[in-house]
């Protein structure tokens, strides 16, 4: 759930020209995750109680709640940028009201 929520926010509030780069960093997490996690959770078990590892968890959402909050640009009520550019679609519905069709 975490990856579609992730390219909903790219594509709602990052630039065009830094989508790519974007999805790219929010890809990574789920591919070095597999690889990552079963070490560090070893790491933690060897020392501490198997209980412990959800309070290890505690400042880490901390920290991701509020870099959230603080770097995803707000938009006002009824702005939005995401799909309705996404394939130029807003493009092609101006060309035609210029048009006249």
């Amino acid at each position: 759930m975490a990856l579609p929520l992730a390219m909903h926010i790219i594509l709602e509030h990052v630039p065009l020209e830094r989508r790519g780069f974007m999805v790219g960093v929010s890809t990574m997490t789920p591919c070095f995750a597999p690889a990552i996690g079963p070490t560090h959770g070893g790491v933690i078990l060897h020392e501490f109680n198997w209980n412990q590892i959800f309070l290890f968890l505690v400042p880490v959402l901390a920290c991701s709640f509020v870099t959230g909050i603080v770097s995803i640009p707000q938009h006002r009520i009824g702005q939005r940028n995401g799909f309705k550019n996404l394939f130029g679609m807003q493009k092609i519905k101006e060309r035609r009201k210029s048009i006249g069709n």
